[in-house]
């Protein structure tokens, strides 16, 4: 009578112990992860701050970066009337030429009626600097020119004017 042939198993065969092998790496290489991730190891001196996986905020400078003066903006006038102001940069203008739209809705300069106001401005050193004439409405004459600023805080992402007014972003 014929024997049969002997099996021989999976893990011995080249397959089987190239298959071994990956499972291997693959489980030393996630316990690696797992313990660099906890700080155990690789043993370093605590007082090189903490290592970041993966995190859903970029970094401050990237932050600080992206936000700019550019946007629309509210506040309340020292004589309570509301303002308005849009901020933007336009194209070919050189990076440091913004344009800027301004709205009171109770003008105290024009007797308490609505103002618009828009022009151009440099802005430097956080500081958006603007020259501008106005004419009231029902007023023939001109006022001004008139200089003012607006002073961008990027950690509270606010702006302050010349008059101590403080502008939030909308």
């Amino acid at each position: 009578m014929a024997q049969a042939p002997q099996r021989r198993s999976f893990w011995t065969s080249l397959t089987g112990m190239i298959t071994a092998l990956a499972a291997l790496i693959t489980a030393v290489g996630t316990l690696l992860g797992i313990l660099a991730a906890t700080r155990v190891w690789p043993f370093t001196d605590s007082d090189k701050g903490p290592i970041v996986i993966a995190s859903s905020q970029p970094p401050a400078e990237i932050v600080g970066a992206a936000r700019s003066i550019s946007g629309s903006w509210r506040s309340t006038d020292t004589d309570g009337s509301s303002q308005s102001l849009e901020i933007t940069q336009p194209p070919g203008r050189g990076a440091d030429i913004y344009s800027f739209n301004y709205h009171d809705t109770a003008s105290a300069a024009c007797q308490g009626v609505p103002l618009d106001i828009a022009g151009t401005g440099t802005f430097s050193d956080q500081t958006l600097k603007v020259r501008f004439t106005f004419v009231c409405p029902g007023s023939p004459d001109p006022l001004g020119p008139y200089d003012s600023w607006y002073r961008y805080n990027s950690a509270s992402d606010t702006i302050t004017d010349n008059w101590g007014v403080v502008w939030r972003r909308v």
